[in-house]
C-alpha cells in the first residue's frame, strides 16, 4: 500500500475537526481516526524529543519505508499491526489511546473500587 493516491481508502484527517494531528475527531468518526491521531502526534512528539531535523530522519529511526511513514504522519491512511508494532517499539511505548468504552461499560477500575 505504498502508493499516492487516497481515492477508495479511508483517510483519517478527512474526519478531524481543527487539524491534524491536533485536532479532534468529529462525531460519527471512523473510530480508527483517535487510534490514527495517537500515531501521528506520537511521532511528532518523538521527532521533537529526539531533536531530529527532519521527518527522514525519524523515518529511518522507525525504520518504516516512506509511503507508510507518511501515512501514518499526515493520517493519509490506516497502518497495519505490524507497522504499530514497529513504532511502538523504535519509540519504546505505546502509541494507541485506550479503547473507548462500549455504551453502558463503565470506565476505570471498578472492579477493585475505583471509579
Amino acid at each position: 500500500m505504498d502508493d499516492d493516491t487516497t481515492a477508495g481508502r479511508y483517510v483519517p484527517r478527512d474526519d478531524v475537526d481543527g487539524g491534524w494531528p491536533d485536532g479532534e475527531p468529529r462525531p460519527g468518526a471512523d473510530p480508527y481516526t483517535r487510534y490514527a491521531l495517537g500515531i501521528a502526534r506520537a511521532l511528532r512528539d518523538e521527532r521533537v524529543r529526539l531533536g531530529l531535523r527532519s521527518d527522514r530522519a525519524l523515518e529511518r529511526h522507525v525504520g518504516l519505508t516512506h509511503g507508510t511513514f507518511v501515512r501514518a504522519l499526515n493520517g493519509d491512511g490506516v497502518v497495519d499491526g505490524m507497522t504499530i508494532c514497529k513504532i511502538e517499539t523504535a519509540l519504546g511505548r505505546r502509541v494507541l489511546p485506550d479503547p473507548l468504552p462500549r455504551e453502558g461499560e463503565r470506565t476505570g477500575n471498578w472492579a477493585a473500587g475505583g471509579s
